[in-house]
């Protein structure tokens, strides 16, 4: 039992050093980030369930890194900000502010030139204030979810894990980086690249049981693949040229080529 209790804790991220100078990094995403915890705590322990990878992104850093996530689920880069989400994250000043919105502005229908326009003016907008009360902001592009197969499975689309509807504004998001000379962590592009190498059946179990009907959720991961996410996340901005890179705890790093399992159990 002791085991089990230091490895969960070391997954969750809740290690801290006394006397360490805390860094607050704030999170604003979507649903495949947020904390789920807070809202189902009888479901802790069950690894089937929904889990965001905000919820365990901690457990990459140094233990003076203080993660605060402020994802919910179904916003957009308008509706963070209309429904009070954004001032909240300001208010909490942080020191950086990892920002991952952007999913669900690609869901609306139809995708236009001026929707992507506006989408990168939201992107400016929220750098320009993150700026002003001197947090850094770190772009991070889409995250790819697979689809759901003929017997409830999820499964690759034409045995590519490319979503092509968040290859837009996946671009849009590089774009506005580039223009502010801000890191861009590409989870989009190394997502599918290493869910490709790891194949359809393993990325398969990395996807929830929704609790209501016990169906595949194949746009949402259980602890797996929060875990699989945000040590890409995590992995991209150990290589990122920005100070919080040092704070990257790389012997809790592992190759995303291999499946988490496999190291886990090491």
């Amino acid at each position: 039992m002791k085991y089990f209790t230091v490895i969960f804790m070391f997954l969750t991220g809740i290690f801290h050093i006394a006397g360490a100078k805390e860094i607050k990094v704030a999170l604003a995403c979507s649903s495949a980030c947020e904390s789920y915890r807070q809202n189902n705590p009888e479901e802790d322990c069950d690894p089937r369930r929904v889990w965001g990878w905000g919820e365990v992104l901690g457990g990459y850093f140094n233990n003076n890194v203080k993660i605060l996530n402020f994802a919910k689920s179904g916003r957009c880069t308008v509706t963070f900000r209309e429904q009070g989400w954004w001032d909240k994250l300001l208010a909490s000043k942080p020191d950086y502010v990892i920002m991952a919105l952007g999913a669900n502005d690609a869901n609306k229908e139809p995708q236009t030139a001026e929707s992507i326009l506006q989408f990168k003016e939201n992107l400016r907008r929220f750098y320009k204030e993150a700026e002003a009360i001197k947090a850094k902001t770190i772009f991070v592009t889409l995250n790819q979810s697979m689809y759901r197969g003929s017997d409830d499975t999820p499964v690759f689309r034409d045995g590519k894990a490319i979503r092509a509807d968040r290859i837009p504004y996946s671009q849009a998001i590089r774009e506005i980086a580039a223009e502010f000379k801000a890191p861009c962590l590409d989870l989009f592009k190394e997502q599918a690249k290493a869910m490709e190498q790891i194949g359809e059946k393993e990325c398969a179990t990395y996807y929830c049981i929704q609790r209501l009907s016990d169906r595949y959720d194949p746009s949402h991961t259980n602890i797996m693949g929060a875990h699989f996410l945000a040590n890409i996340i995590a992995t991209e901005l150990s290589k990122a040229d920005t100070p919080l890179a040092k704070e990257i705890n790389k012997k809790r790093l592992w190759q995303y080529k291999l499946t988490p399992k496999k190291v886990i159990k090491k």
